[in-house]
């Protein structure tokens, strides 16, 4: 594991204050690494002994060690370029690049048809067309995927909103006013985001349903999931593919639909009326 993923473990285990500081080097990952303690002593408002204390806790030697820790999952993240000149490198022509990105999307979309199935994502849709609320969750990459869902079911004339969980504030908000009629989606592809991995752990442990679209069931967000959705997602240069999370999402939108299709029907209706009603005072003008 890296820092990352040992500060999410052990957080629930910390005082007030280590969690405090906890949440600020998750924060800021980019550049606690390279921060003095007397300047992290500062920015977070305790004492230097509380974050000596606070590495202690976590199972880390010395403050040193810490920012020696941090500086590495910068490193770690840094591999994504690497990976994308050894893709570049293997490919010996324009034709070669063609082809094998068409064998790659194909590859992946039957993978995904083979891992689902009508009976899960009509369990998925069931959990979206009950919920009082849809709250759609994914960072970077997977935002993407969350923004469309997002639009798309609003369109139904369900309550859905992308939760922002980088803004502590405006998620606190949020789910300061959740209840079990609620419902998340929370979209990761490797690399998996730490903040969506942490937020899957929070529900659970709230016993609030989500569903999780993830590339395995050995997702991290996957193990406690009210209802899992397998999406390859392999690319042939970049990290993931956006084609195939889509073509999933397209699949669960139209199983939603239908299964929303009376009051759908009835919901257009009354639109056309609305229309209709609004064009003659509009032409009455």
């Amino acid at each position: 594991m890296n820092i990352l993923e040992v500060i999410e473990g052990k957080k629930i285990d910390l005082s007030r204050k280590q969690q405090m500081i906890a949440q600020f080097v998750i924060d800021n990952k980019n550049s606690v690494g390279f921060m003095s303690l007397k300047e992290m002593s500062s920015e977070i408002g305790v004492s230097e002994v509380t974050i000596l204390n606070f590495c202690k806790s976590i199972g880390v030697d010395s403050f040193t060690q810490l920012k020696k820790d941090f500086q590495n999952t910068i490193m770690e993240r840094l591999h994504i370029p690497n990976e994308i000149r050894s893709s570049l490198d293997e490919l010996i022509s324009n034709q070669e690049a063609y082809e094998n990105s068409i064998n790659m999307h194909r590859d992946n979309t039957e993978q995904t048809i083979k891992a689902n199935n009508l009976e899960n994502i009509d369990q998925a849709a069931e959990l979206i067309k009950n919920a009082r609320r849809i709250l759609i969750c994914g960072l970077g990459f997977s935002k993407i995927i969350a923004d469309y869902l997002n639009a798309r079911i609003r369109l139904l004339s369900l309550d859905a909103r992308v939760l922002e969980i980088g803004d502590i504030i405006s998620t606190s908000m949020e789910l300061g006013t959740v209840t079990q009629e609620d419902c998340f989606i929370l979209v990761a592809f490797p690399v998996y985001s730490q903040s969506i991995v942490g937020f899957s752990r929070f529900l659970h442990k709230r016993k609030l349903k989500f569903i999780s679209i993830t590339d395995t069931g050995e997702s991290p967000i996957a193990i406690h999931a009210s209802s899992v959705l397998l999406c390859n997602s392999k690319a042939l240069v970049f990290q993931n593919s956006i084609s195939t999370p889509l073509f999933l999402a397209e699949i669960l939108l139209d199983t939603l639909s239908y299964k929303m299709k009376d009051q759908l029907l009835i919901s257009l209706d009354e639109l056309e009326e609305v229309r209709k009603a609004l064009s003659v005072e509009l032409l009455n003008e």
